[in-house]
């Protein structure tokens, strides 16, 4: 049997690459990652502030992954927070 020859164009042929690092793609996933990474931090962060304020517990935070439910937790953040102390320290003096 004999095989016939590719009849596109260049795109579909391999390109040698000595260093994977040289690829485009592997760099924009990187500098994708890292900006992702950065935002997520202190998302999470404020939010588990958040839920303190409102007097709850940050474990709270994780039913944002459990859909439609999580608007549970963006409920409680719209909630004033509780005034005086809680049981996660005193509020932060307003300016």
């Amino acid at each position: 049997m004999r095989r016939r020859a590719c009849s596109c164009d260049a795109s579909c042929r391999v390109r040698p690459s000595a260093n994977p690092d040289s690829d485009p793609g592997s760099q924009t996933l990187a500098l994708t990652s890292t900006g992702l990474l950065a935002l997520i931090v202190p998302l999470i962060a404020v939010t588990v502030r958040r839920l303190h304020d409102t007097d709850r517990s940050g474990w709270w935070y994780l039913l944002m992954l459990v859909p439609f439910v999580g608007l549970v937790v963006l409920v409680f953040m719209l909630l004033p927070g509780t005034p005086g102390h809680n049981r996660f320290g005193s509020p932060v003096p307003q300016v």
